[in-house]
Parts: C-alpha cells; sequence; structure tokens
C-alpha cells in the first residue's frame, strides 16, 4: 500500500463527515424534526436496496487479486439492471408504505430520492477501482466538493422552505456531481461485456458479505422503523438528530476502515503475523480518538444540543447519550469483521450479523414491554457481547486476544474517564453556556492529553517523535 493511501481515507472521511455536519446543524436549525423523521424511513428502504444492487461484489473485486475489464463491466451491468428491477419494486409499493406510515407525503418523496439506485451504480464501479488502486487522493477530492455543492444548494432549498424536499434534493444532487467528478479521474466507462461464468465465481465470494450485509443494514435500520412505528416520526427525528453527533465522527473511522483496511490487508492475506501487527496497530490509534470523542460527547450532551441546534432539540440529548455510548464499539467491531474478510473468511461476518438480528429482534419486542429505554440500552449491550465474539474468534487465527485488546485500549479509555470527570465538575459553575461548554472542551482536552503523556502512551509518543524530526 502507498504510504500515503490510509491516510487520505481518513482525510476523505474526516472532511466530508466535517463539512456534512457543519451543514446539518445549519440545516437543523432551519427545517423541523418531522422532516428528518420523514427523511429518515425513506433512507431505511433505499439503504436496503442499495445493498442488494452493490451485492457484496465491490468487496468482491477489491479482494480478486487479479481483476480485469470482463470482471468489472460483469458487475456493472449485473448492478445496474438489478437497481432498475429494485427501484420498479419500490415505485410499485410506495403507496402501501406511505398508507402504512400514515404519511401521504411518503409516496412521492420515495419514489424520487429511490433514483439514487440507478445512478449510484456507476459511482459504486468507481469507488471500487479506487480502491483497489488506493486513490484516496481522488476520492478525497471528489467527496469533498461534491459535499460543499450539494450542501450549499441545500441551503438555498431551506431558506428559501423547500421544507423535506430540501434533504431530498440534496441527495439526489450529491451522487450527480460526484459521479461526474470522478469521471475526470477514474477513466472508466461501462463496455457491452458479461460472463455468467464470472459473475458466478463473484458471487461465491460476496454472497456472504451480500447476506451480512443485509442484515446489518436491516438491523441497524429497524431501531429507526421501530421508533416511527411505535411512536412518531418527530421522535424519530430527535434520534436522527441526537445520533448525528457520534455518527459523523464514527463514520470518517468506520469509512476508513471499511474501504482503506480491507484492500490495505487482503495485500497481505498471506502474511498472518504481518496482519496481527496491522490489527493491533489500527486499533491502538483509533482508540486514542475514539474513547476520549465518544465520552466526551456523553459529558457535553445538554450544552451541545441546546448551543449547536438550539432548544427546539432538546428531547433529542437523551439519544446523543445513549449513542454516544453504542459508537463508542462500533469501529472495533468493523475492525475485527475486516480482518476476517481479508483473510477470505466472509461466513464468520455473516454469522456475526445473523446472531445481531436475532437478538435485536428480541429486543425490539420486549421494548414493546419495557419502553424505548430498554430499546437503547440493549442495542449498546448487543454490540459489546459481538465484539467480544469477534475478538475471541480472531484469537484463534491471529493469537490477538481480548487481553490484547484490553492492553491496547487502557490508557485511552482510563484518560477519557478521568477528563468525564473533570467535565462533569464544571457543569455546577453558574456563567453562560456558551462559555461553560468552551471551557469543559478546553479542560477536557488538556486532562485527557496530559493524562497519555503521564502513561507514556506509545501512540502519542510516535507522534511527538515524528513531529519532532520535522522541525529539524
Amino acid at each position: 500500500m502507498k504510504n500515503n493511501a490510509y491516510v487520505w481515507k481518513y482525510f476523505e472521511r474526516l472532511g466530508t463527515q466535517l463539512v456534512q455536519f457543519v451543514l446539518q446543524i445549519i440545516l437543523a436549525r432551519l427545517l423541523m424534526p418531522s422532516d428528518y423523521g420523514l427523511v429518515a424511513i425513506i433512507s431505511i428502504f433505499i439503504l436496503i436496496a442499495e445493498v442488494l444492487v452493490q451485492s457484496g461484489l465491490n468487496a468482491a473485486l477489491i479482494q480478486k487479486k487479479n481483476v480485469d475489464t470482463l470482471d468489472i463491466n460483469t458487475v456493472f451491468w449485473f448492478s445496474f439492471i438489478l437497481s432498475l428491477v429494485l427501484y420498479t419494486i419500490i415505485f410499485l409499493f410506495s403507496p402501501m408504505l406511505s398508507i402504512f406510515f400514515n404519511e401521504p407525503l411518503l409516496n412521492i418523496l420515495l419514489k424520487i430520492l429511490s433514483i439514487k439506485l440507478i445512478l449510484g451504480v456507476y459511482t459504486t464501479i468507481q469507488n471500487t477501482i479506487i480502491a483497489k488502486e488506493l486513490l484516496f487522493k481522488v476520492s478525497f477530492k471528489a467527496s469533498i466538493f461534491s459535499t460543499i455543492i450539494s450542501g450549499s444548494i441545500a441551503l438555498f432549498l431551506a431558506l428559501n422552505g423547500f421544507g423535506v424536499w430540501t434533504l431530498i434534493i440534496q441527495q439526489l444532487i450529491y451522487q450527480l456531481i460526484i459521479a461526474v467528478i470522478l469521471s475526470f479521474f477514474i477513466r472508466w466507462l461501462p463496455k457491452i461485456q458479461f460472463s455468467w461464468m464470472r459473475l458466478r465465481a463473484l458471487l461465491s465470494y460476496s454472497g456472504n458479505i451480500l447476506v451480512a450485509n443485509m442484515l446489518s443494514i436491516t438491523s441497524e435500520q429497524i431501531y429507526g422503523l421501530s421508533i416511527g412505528k411505535m411512536y412518531s416520526n418527530t421522535l424519530l427525528g430527535f434520534y436522527q438528530r441526537g445520533q448525528q453527533f457520534p455518527q459523523a465522527i464514527v463514520n470518517s473511522l468506520n469509512g476508513t476502515i471499511n474501504t482503506a483496511v480491507h484492500p490495505y490487508m487482503s495485500k497481505e492475506q498471506d502474511d498472518s503475523l504481518r496482519i496481527t501487527e496491522m490489527l493491533k496497530k489500527i486499533i491502538t490509534n483509533v482508540s486514542i480518538i475514539l474513547f476520549p470523542a465518544m465520552i466526551g460527547l456523553f459529558s457535553i450532551s445538554r450544552n451541545l444540543v441546546i448551543i449547536l441546534l438550539t432548544e427546539k432539540w432538546i428531547q433529542s440529548i437523551r439519544f446523543l447519550q445513549y449513542e454516544s455510548i453504542y459508537y463508542m464499539f462500533i469501529p472495533f467491531l468493523a475492525i475485527t469483521i475486516q480482518t476476517n474478510r481479508a483473510l477470505g473468511n466472509s461466513k464468520f461476518s455473516l454469522a456475526i450479523e445473523m446472531a445481531k438480528s436475532v437478538f435485536i429482534v428480541v429486543s425490539i419486542l420486549f421494548s414493546i414491554f419495557l419502553g424505548l429505554d430498554f430499546l437503547l440500552i440493549s442495542r449498546i449491550g448487543i454490540v459489546v457481547l459481538l465484539l467480544f465474539v469477534t475478538i475471541k474468534f480472531n484469537s484463534k487465527l491471529l493469537g490477538y486476544s481480548f487481553r490484547d485488546f484490553a492492553r491496547d485500549t487502557i490508557k485511552p479509555v482510563i484518560a477519557s474517564l478521568f477528563m468525564s470527570v473533570a467535565i462533569y465538575l464544571i457543569n455546577f459553575i453558574n456563567i453562560n453556556t456558551y462559555l461553560l461548554c468552551f471551557i469543559q472542551i478546553i479542560i477536557g482536552v488538556v486532562i485527557y492529553f496530559s493524562i497519555l503523556i503521564l502513561f507514556k502512551s506509545e501512540p502519542l509518543i510516535s507522534i511527538f517523535k515524528k513531529l519532532k524530526r520535522n522541525n529539524k
């Protein structure tokens, strides 16, 4: 792998998420919680359809050592035809979904936004080529420009009273722009080529990934469906906004893990010792960022929501706190699963997602009687249990045990907990909310890094050494 490919992938995710985060904060001040709840319901069905369109074939292309134009064109045409079929199904069933959720507007919104399925096929191939060739600098540029342009148009629409249509149009414009920009860098156009033999070979690997991804997306999105159906679209909107903060941070990490770590490890799949070293380094580096970010968000949740979203969104505080704990474990689960996929073991991720789906269905059924808080707490418990299982399985393949995981993450955890206590105590100071939140962040950062330095954290020491060498 090129030395800076991983860095560019992280910058792409971080930069895109940062721009999207700022735009979403502004849009949340202009739009209503019910607008976000309605789009959340629509997005659930589109996300599931997108997983079916990809069919895990992009991961199969990345995994395959010798990929030619016949492979790529076969995947493109299969995905394109499937996208047309799925769009037709969504178009026909959208009126029934509108009746089920008692939302008349859902019918037309779902039909329009589902056009993303067809537009996204070309972009998926472009991103697969980027991941295969490790051209993440190209992806970085395209993502940033597309986000800024589509976001600017969305702000204009929101200011002019377009309401929920703002969010629909923003997503469609983003999909169009990124495809156009990538086409300038990735000189690939589909050809009339197709091979059933190649498709069957690719599906033999991607089949398990497809089912695993389907289960993952469905089980993840079923929470939103449950909240929207059992409670209201408005409450679902609050849930989405509370989820936004930790999700923005974790998506930048997870996107890098899923699209950069997989091809990186796949190139080293015959060297288990090398993969173990990479796994240890990735977990250590991620923990330095993840634990203080998630525990910090939990600690300043109330002040953060009031400052950024205004008191209109105050009901999202509870969801922000629960989701901060939940997302604290998600990247580690993604890392361990991607490690197994890189080794060619796609069946394991399928087994994990099947177990996850069963647990989630059970927790939702119990939440009917035990309430929303039980649903959110059980969501955290499920991901912690699955993380323990994946690490245990990895220890048999790579010798990386739960004890090794604990050793690599304990210092950031302890430092983050001390930071959280300090932030909590600052809440008792009777000053302006803006100033209070600022002081909490500054003191939290100082305490966290001071403790890491005291513990002689290896990643932090490595960074200081690099900076020292660069200054010479």
